[in-house]
């Protein structure tokens, strides 16, 4: 079985961003991105029931799509024990 898990990117939620008038999106410089908390607590979800299935033929694959460069995001999700990520 395959548990497909979307991650996003967003801002660090614990920074403090402003808003530009006329923008649509916030004004975020130096804030490094984080996973969604929202994706991750759904990654920790999709892991805990691997493990009440069986390890054995649970696969958890992680999905994202972005315009910026991503792999932090993927590879802090494969070390919080993802098996794939598809980018």
């Amino acid at each position: 079985m395959r548990l497909a898990v979307c991650l996003k990117q967003v801002p660090d939620t614990a920074a403090a961003l402003t808003a530009r008038p006329g923008a649509l999106a916030p004004h975020a410089p130096g804030v490094d991105p984080v996973i969604n908390p929202y994706d991750e607590f759904a990654l920790e979800a999709a892991l805990r029931l691997g493990d009440e299935l069986g390890a054995a033929g649970v696969e958890v694959v992680l999905v994202t799509l972005a315009a910026e460069p991503a792999e932090d995001t993927v590879f802090h999700g494969l070390a919080m024990g993802a098996h794939r990520a598809v980018l």
